[in-house]
């Protein structure tokens, strides 16, 4: 009896020890994600006065300082995909577009 006991004991064990190892990693990359979503509400309000893209470089080495390498490139992909849908202006010159188009239709343009 004591037998099946410590074998359920060592089993629980690993499971408690298979959760912790995930924890960190979900906290880490959770980390890389959060900050670059503050940069870009960050780079909302000043847009305006031609920052668009500085506010995103704190957020990447952050994210690479305290959570590692591979949660610093998915801050990296994160930036560039937010700069490129938020920030980045139209690339059809006027000229280009059709009578009665005025470009992007997407928020933040």
């Amino acid at each position: 009896m004591e037998a099946k006991v410590e074998q359920a004991a060592n089993e629980i064990t690993k499971l408690d020890l298979g959760w912790r190892r995930l924890a960190p990693v979900v906290w880490r990359y959770g980390l890389s994600v959060l900050l670059v979503a503050l940069s870009t509400a960050a780079t909302f309000p000043v847009q305006d006065f031609g920052v668009r893209t500085s506010l995103f470089f704190p957020a990447i080495l952050l994210a690479t300082w305290f959570a590692g390498t591979g949660p610093g490139l998915l801050a990296v992909l994160l930036s560039i995909l937010s700069i490129n849908f938020f920030s980045m202006g139209c690339t059809t010159p006027a000229s280009e577009l059709p009578a009665g188009k005025c470009g992007c239709n997407r928020a933040g343009r």
